[in-house]
């Protein structure tokens, strides 16, 4: 299972990204809404775990740097029935603008945003889509799977997810759970192990960095992202 990506490595990066039919799945809903996007200036896919048994929650956002949101909400409204979804407007304090459908009797949810800027992005959630073990898969098809051993033998990968935006590289994201009351701190050596170098508690190799999230959490991400402690 591969994440939201970069295109092939000798790929030429751009302006846009090109939205990938694969990233689709051969879904003829996911098709047309995500039409107004192929051509795309941030693209960002997420897998999302709520228990360690639960199956995963997939959410794939695309932006494009234009006010279309009109026209994409006529797209969604011909995908998205009235009979199907309940629609209605969004009260979120970091968008301009937007709308929300949610399927009546299904797993798929649907916002369309008008961002301060006025660019305009589509964000589809797919819940209960993927098998429990779809966050170790795509973590192991990812530039992170040298941590997975560490993550599936002392963690539980809660959130695997992959972000770019145009004329950059992909920025992966790892966020585990420690499972059997373990703490942080008791998976520092094998960070260590694997050439991690700790600089004032956030610990990194090359342009990876691993850190604590809390005291029985931690996140990994590349390129070096810093968090917030």
């Amino acid at each position: 299972m591969r994440l939201a990506e970069a295109p092939e490595p000798d790929a030429a990066d751009g302006s846009t990204i090109t939205l990938s039919p694969a990233l689709l799945r051969g879904d003829a809903r996911l098709e047309a809404l995500f039409a107004p996007f192929r051509e795309c200036v941030v693209l960002h896919e997420t897998l999302i775990h709520e228990g360690s048994t639960a199956r995963a929650t997939r959410l794939l956002m695309a932006e494009i740097r234009a006010d279309r949101l009109d026209e994409v909400r006529a797209v969604v409204r011909a995908v998205c029935s009235a009979r199907a979804f309940e629609e209605k407007a969004t009260e979120l304090d970091d968008v301009a603008a937007g709308t929300e459908w949610r399927e009546r009797s299904g797993p798929l949810a649907v916002g369309a945003y008008r961002l301060f800027g006025g660019s305009t992005s589509l964000h589809v959630t797919s819940a209960k889509l993927d098998p429990p073990e779809a966050g170790t898969q795509a973590l192991l098809a990812s530039p992170l799977a040298f941590l997975g051993e560490l993550a599936t033998t002392t963690s539980f990968v809660e959130h695997m997810s992959c972000s770019r935006s145009a004329g950059a590289v992909p920025q992966w994201t790892l966020r585990a759970a420690l499972r059997d009351l373990r703490r942080f701190e008791e998976i520092v050596p094998r960070l260590a192990a694997l050439g991690f170098e700790d600089r004032s508690g956030k610990y990194w190799r090359d342009r990876t960095i691993v850190q604590a999230v809390g005291k029985d959490r931690w996140m990994a991400a590349l390129p070096g992202i810093d968090f917030a402690a």
